[in-house]
């Protein structure tokens, strides 16, 4: 959650996976219920400033944090539903081994998925 200006877009608030969230080796699903429950409650505290962003999850045990084909189509899904209302959406990716740990923002925009570090992201990403 949290919202975007002309020059820069700021987390405000994660949401975890919510209490029936499935975890598994090589696979999650999430607690839609808990996720949407706690959007709209963000929404309306913030006072309608803060809106959902897109996802987030971890890849334990990978050194690089890229993407997996179906982040990417996630992405795809997110941008194109009317209900999450966001074009643009990011996938904020930790990877890492035990003791090291890397944090990556992806943005999908049509037809382009650009990792936070790279220059052709017009927004700066602040993390509170």
């Amino acid at each position: 959650m949290g919202y975007v200006t002309e020059k820069e877009l700021v987390i405000s608030e994660i949401i975890g996976p919510g209490p029936d969230a499935i975890h598994r080796t090589h696979s999650f699903t999430p607690d839609y219920s808990y996720q949407e429950i706690e959007v709209a409650r963000l929404y309306e505290e913030s006072c309608r400033k803060w809106t959902y962003l897109g996802d987030w999850h971890s890849h334990p045990r990978q050194k690089w944090p890229n993407l997996s084909a179906k982040d990417i189509q996630t992405l795809h899904r997110i941008a194109r539903s009317k209900k999450a209302r966001i074009a643009a959406p990011l996938m904020l990716l930790s990877s890492g081994q035990p003791t090291v740990w890397k944090l990556n923002i992806w943005q999908w925009q049509p037809g382009k998925l650009f990792r936070s570090r790279s220059r052709a992201v017009p927004l700066s990403v602040k993390v509170y």
